[in-house]
Parts: C-alpha cells; sequence; structure tokens
C-alpha cells in the first residue's frame, strides 16, 4: 500500500550505511564539514588540529582492511605454495634431498 521505499535518502544517512550515491556522499560531507566548523569555533588551531586528527582516526578504525591482506597473501604466498605442492607430489623435493645427502 502507501509504503515509502526503502532507498530514501534519510533512511540511508540515518541508519549509519555507507551513502548509495555520490550526491548523497557529498552532502553527508558538507554537513559534517558544518557542524565541525559550528562546534569547533572559538577552539584554538592546535585543539581543531586535535580534533580533526582523532576524527579521522576514528574513521579509519571502521575501516575493514582484511580483504585487501587476504588477497595480498594470497598472491603472494598462494603460488609458492601451489610450486611446493608440485615439487613434492612429484617427488622433486625427495629427489633433491637424496642427491644432497649422497656424495658423489
Amino acid at each position: 500500500g502507501g509504503e515509502a521505499p526503502a532507498s530514501g535518502a534519510s533512511s540511508s544517512n540515518d541508519s549509519g550505511e555507507a551513502p548509495a550515491t555520490v550526491g548523497e556522499a557529498m552532502a553527508k560531507k558538507y554537513e559534517t564539514d558544518q557542524a565541525r566548523k559550528a562546534e569547533t569555533q572559538g577552539m584554538s588551531e592546535v585543539r581543531q588540529r586535535k580534533k580533526r586528527r582523532a576524527d579521522y582516526l576514528g574513521e579509519v578504525n571502521k575501516r575493514n582492511d582484511a580483504p585487501l591482506l587476504l588477497g595480498l597473501l594470497l598472491a603472494f604466498v598462494g603460488p609458492a605454495a601451489i610450486i611446493l605442492a608440485i615439487a613434492f607430489s612429484t617427488g622433486y623435493i625427495d629427489n633433491l634431498v637424496q642427491s644432497s645427502i649422497t656424495i658423489r
């Protein structure tokens, strides 16, 4: 019936989700910048800088770096593990060990 669409601009910004469009992201940034200006009026420059740094660190702490780090790990460790598995399964490693133990 008379329900509002679920993808409204106010619902995506109020729930703490990432904005769906660039326009929403810019509007949210503008609002936070205006709120920060009103909040920091009368503060010294050092306090403003410290507050900006704390706000930035708060944003960075929300970021999830696990997919990036797992991707990098797979990119570097994956090929080496595959090569070692193939070398082991074909007996190449056993052959190397035997040839290094025996003196010719």
